[in-house]
């Protein structure tokens, strides 16, 4: 049940906008000329986060992109947020893992983007990635995206190099 309550959690967090949106970027570009959009548009979406950890999902509504809220009240997607947000538990800790600018996303207009995934830890959940996908829009950087998922398994060792047949024993 608590499975079956969190995917469809991830599934009514963005619909057909994450579908669209989240698809990580057709060209990024990390360099210094993108620096300051970037920390830009990471500390909103730390602020946003921020807002969802103390249930501020108000505030949080006016923090989303209109491709978010498109399709949804307000009401309705506070709603929808509250009662799996609850479930993780308090946050524990959050680390940006891998920010990403770029001017193109699969489905979704030229434009500014930014993709951050940040490492999530809460009191009552297995860690999580968190990515969050900001677009500027109307001068600021706002969430057009957001996503959960289960925290890949650690990489396996490579395997050990085999010689090749026709190589001899070393004596």
């Amino acid at each position: 049940m608590k499975r079956r309550l969190f995917g469809r959690w991830t599934a009514l967090v963005g619909g057909a906008a994450l579908a669209v949106a989240l698809c990580f970027a057709a060209w990024a570009d990390t360099s210094s000329d993108h620096a300051a959009e970037v920390s830009a548009a990471t500390q909103q979406a730390a602020a946003w986060l921020g807002a969802l950890d103390l249930g501020h999902y108000d505030e949080a509504w006016n923090g989303l992109a209109t491709v978010m809220q498109t399709g949804s009240t307000q009401e309705q997607w506070a709603n929808d947020m509250r009662a799996p947000w609850e479930k993780l538990g308090k946050v524990v800790g959050r680390d940006l893992q891998r920010p990403e600018f770029s001017t193109a996303v699969r489905g979704a207009p030229t434009g500014r983007y930014v993709t951050a995934t940040y490492l999530s830890h809460f009191s009552d959940a297995a860690p999580i990635l968190e990515t969050v996908l900001l677009s500027f829009e109307d001068g600021r950087w706002r969430v057009a995206g957001y996503s959960v998922s289960a925290v890949p398994d650690p990489a396996m060792p490579p395997a050990p190099e085999k010689a090749p047949a026709d190589a001899k024993p070393a004596s």
